[in-house]
């Protein structure tokens, strides 16, 4: 009578004449047996989650839920990118390895095992954190999905998905290729638009021998073309920016001409 019943139960039932029923009873002996289900996945965040590169790794699903009717316990799970515009070595998952769950991303594929309560495995995959290392900027929001399943030894679930969206909010910065320090108040400094958006950048002038001539990391307020009170030759000469940022990199190269 009760859903995924297992065990022993017995049928019992008298004959009627159309005037009386039977003294005795017969009986029937029933042996249910279990068969496995698969565990359910029943709450998956159904909004996409916006991620903004660059600003270090995010919690994938708070509301990561699932249920097994006849286990208490879960063996195995995948959590991963199993359709478009997953790049190796640039979209990560990551996970901390618990007392009984162990975590392995490979293709990007996180796959966790280990014998568990169900509870342990929605916490581990609560705690599961997403990534993205791209060196490369753009203004592009790019649509990624997430997989979820999760097995009991026997059977697995069917998959749940999540969408990311990644909006790389990085802007670029304007670098001037020349400027004439002569003192006219015209084009006197190397100014770098945009450059205050980072404060940690680090900008570097060399000159062709591969000597540091000038360099500031920090503020830039921009560069005069003088070095130790002296103006520098006019010529070209070459510049790294370093943004210095956290959980990217991004470095511009390129050469520099000063005219005097």
């Amino acid at each position: 009578p009760d859903l995924n019943f297992s065990g022993k139960d017995t049928l019992a039932w008298k004959g009627f004449d159309g005037f009386v029923y039977s003294i005795a009873s017969a009986k029937v002996f029933i042996t249910i047996t279990p068969v496995n289900d698969a565990p359910e996945i029943i709450a998956l965040e159904q909004t996409v989650l916006d991620v903004k590169a660059g600003e270090g790794p995010v919690l994938l699903s708070e509301l990561f839920e699932v249920i097994d009717v006849d286990n208490d316990s879960l063996k195995s799970a995948e959590i991963g990118f199993r359709r478009q515009n997953f790049v190796v070595d640039e979209d990560i998952l990551l996970f901390t390895n618990t007392a009984n769950i162990t975590g392995k991303y490979t293709n990007g594929i996180l796959t966790l095992t280990g014998k568990a309560p169900i509870k342990d495995y929605v916490d581990a995959i609560r705690s599961i954190k997403y990534d993205n290392v791209s060196k490369v900027f753009t203004s592009e929001e790019v649509l990624k999905t997430i997989s979820y399943s999760v097995s009991d030894g026997i059977l697995l679930s069917a998959i749940k998905d999540r969408e990311i969206k990644l909006i790389d909010r990085i802007e670029d910065i304007e670098i001037p290729n020349g400027f004439t320090p002569n003192n006219d108040t015209d084009n006197d400094y190397w100014i770098i638009t945009g450059l205050d958006r980072y404060p940690n950048a680090k900008v570097r002038v060399l000159n062709v021998q591969g000597l540091t001539i000038f360099e500031n990391e920090g503020q830039y307020s921009g560069w005069d073309g003088m070095i130790n009170g002296k103006p520098v030759p006019s010529t070209s000469y070459y510049y790294t920016i370093d943004l210095n940022l956290v959980n990217r990199k991004k470095i511009y190269k390129g050469s520099l001409t000063i005219l005097h």
